[in-house]
């Protein structure tokens, strides 16, 4: 619409890798500042510019933030081409992750809770046998050689080799009594206040394609929507295991390389399995598919299509397999435009006086109610997944939005009666918003504050 050209980046590209990097630069600077402040980016990402974009993000976000690399096997079928001759067989993807928080907690799989068998007059506890390590090479520290006695006898550490805690743990230990030397061995009285109670898988980095790889997550989608013939496609198990390890239960996942929107699949999923309540916000441009290929066939016209189909019928069916007649598996689709407003609203010095006419209305023709409604909850900085209730009165439509916070008419020529009526809505509204064109007479506009005075003087009235 503004004149600039838009074209697929082909590998054939002679600036290839230089578009490619000048498209992703900007959107990864935007993440950083809408990522919060414990919050994760996870970047996927292949061999062709793994290394470009581990360079960037360590610019962007600092290398400080950065947690490490998974592995993911994307793929076990090999390429049975001319060109498989000539290079190594690609069967793993990466996953770049980044923090703003250098020592970021992570979520961790429970495998189960620890046992404490034994009891003294201190309570239950566990042996544990400590163990040494190598002292020699990086991790090497004189500190950590020291002998162990536990007042009858006493353990010296073998040459080469150092405890894994150090002294003042162990005098701790010894302090408490829970210390003691049993057949040469160092054991601890590991009490539940010692340490974590559970046991835990760790974080790996590496996914096997027992979560699924490029060739099961497309067969996932065509499980769903029938043939697609769309390429790109995560495995939702992937995505949920992510989501799972970096966020709580109401947090909000942002991804905006959406494509066939495996990451709303993958949160709808995760939500049904422990309750919760995340949010999703799915960013996708409408790009055209070919009208050759199976995508176009199966009645998508752009890739906005197929992952909005995806959205709905995955969380029909993730709702039908829960049993959950509570899960929120609603969506709303938000595309984006130019101002409601005409242009003359904010540049007023532009205005001569062969425009006047412009001023009967500020708001352009063709916009709807629900247009003006979005633009308001923007400039308030009320959610856009927030609640909204439509309200007649007299025939005209009012939205009550995130509980009656805010009111909004949009329509034309209401009476003072309307008016009123809106003012005495219970409980009041923060705030309360119209259309300039919405009072019926001259002196319905003067009398518009006094009423909200008189029924709702806390509310916070606006006119468009």
């Amino acid at each position: 619409d503004q004149g600039n050209r838009l074209e697929i980046n082909n590998a054939s590209n002679g600036r290839f890798h230089t578009d490619w990097l000048n498209m992703i630069y900007p959107r990864l600077k935007l993440a950083k500042d809408l990522l919060a402040d414990d919050g994760v980016i996870f970047a996927s990402i292949d061999y062709n510019e793994n290394f470009n974009l581990r360079t960037m993000m360590d610019e962007i976000f600092g290398k400080s933030s950065f947690i490490g690399e998974i592995y993911w096997e994307s793929k076990t079928k090999s390429q049975n081409t001319i060109t498989s001759y000539n290079k190594l067989q690609p069967k793993a993807e990466m996953i770049f992750v980044y923090s703003k928080q250098s020592k970021r907690r992570f979520n961790l799989i429970k495998l189960g809770d620890r046992e404490y068998p034994l009891c003294d007059d201190r309570g239950n506890y566990r042996e544990h046998v400590m163990e040494v390590m190598n002292a020699n090479g990086i991790r090497g520290r004189e500190t950590m050689i020291f002998d162990i006695s536990d007042g009858t006898s006493t353990v010296s550490l073998p040459d080469g080799k150092q405890w894994q805690i150090g002294i003042d743990q162990v005098t701790a230990y010894q302090s408490a009594g829970d210390l003691f030397i049993r057949d040469g061995k160092v054991i601890i009285k590991m009490r539940p206040s010692y340490e974590r109670n559970e046991n835990t898988e760790p974080f790996w980095g590496f996914f096997s394609k027992s979560l699924g790889t490029a060739e099961s997550a497309k067969q996932e989608l065509k499980d769903l929507l029938g043939p697609h013939g769309f390429e790109t496609v995560k495995p939702v198990d992937v995505v949920k295991r992510l989501i799972y390890h970096a966020t709580q239960n109401n947090d909000i996942i942002l991804d905006f390389f959406s494509g066939s929107a495996s990451t709303a699949h993958a949160t709808m999923q995760l939500n049904s399995e422990d309750n919760g309540r995340r949010k999703f916000i799915m960013v996708q441009l409408p790009e055209a598919v070919d009208e050759k290929s199976e995508t176009f066939k199966a009645g998508y016209k752009n890739i906005c299509e197929l992952g909005k189909a995806r959205i709905r019928k995955a969380g029909k069916k993730i709702k039908e397999e829960s049993g959950k007649e509570d899960l929120d598996i609603g969506f709303r689709v938000l595309k984006l435009d130019s101002s409601n407003m005409k242009d003359i609203f904010y540049r007023p010095e532009n205005l001569f006086k062969g425009n006047l006419d412009m001023l009967e209305d500020n708001i352009k023709g063709d916009r709807t109610p629900n247009d003006l409604l979005f633009q308001v909850m923007l400039d308030l900085g009320i959610e856009l997944s927030s609640p909204i209730e439509e309200i007649s009165v007299e025939g005209k439509n009012i939205f009550s939005v995130d509980n009656g916070y805010l009111i909004a008419c949009f329509d034309e020529n209401i009476s003072e009666n309307v008016m009123k009526s809106i003012a005495e809505i219970k409980p009041s509204p923060v705030y309360a918003v119209f259309r300039n064109s919405v009072f019926s007479s001259d002196s319905m506009a003067s009398n518009f504050e006094q009423i909200f005075k008189t029924y709702s003087p806390n509310t916070k009235t606006k006119v468009l």
